[in-house]
């Protein structure tokens, strides 16, 4: 959560308007995925959302980090996003994201960032608890 609120905080004064057009679009893809339940798309609507802020960020060395995270965890990401209502949660999460951007308020993006990592972990680790105790 804090390698990716840093990007955000980061890219905050650097995001254009193509930038906000291209997160609004993958942003709504996403919605309908959800509404479909259509996981690889949503995955990769996903995937891009979050690549268009790590790279404004303009941080080599960052967005190197943050993808080696992300590769690691891509297997449970896939497994996250089957959850039950979890890929509509993460789609209104990520309008308080381009909110925040549109603002160009760099803290309050941050702190959405960060809340949106967080509400994945938090549902990850009840999605594997819940595994744990049928076994």
């Amino acid at each position: 959560a804090v390698l990716e609120g840093l990007a955000g905080y980061l890219a905050t004064p650097q995001v254009t308007a193509a930038d906000l057009r291209e997160l609004r679009t993958l942003d709504a893809r996403m919605q309908a995925a959800a509404k479909a339940f259509d996981v690889p798309t949503f995955f990769k609507a996903n995937a891009a959302f979050h690549e268009v802020f790590v790279r404004r960020a303009t941080n080599p060395r960052l967005e190197k980090e943050i993808g080696k995270f992300r590769l690691l965890m891509r297997r449970l990401r896939v497994f996250l996003m089957k959850i039950p209502g979890r890929m509509t949660r993460s789609a209104e999460e990520h309008a308080a994201i381009i909110q925040a951007f549109a603002a160009r308020d760099a803290q309050q993006a941050e702190t959405a960032i960060r809340r949106h990592i967080t509400s994945a972990e938090q549902a990850l680790r009840q999605a594997l608890e819940a595994v744990r105790e049928l076994t």
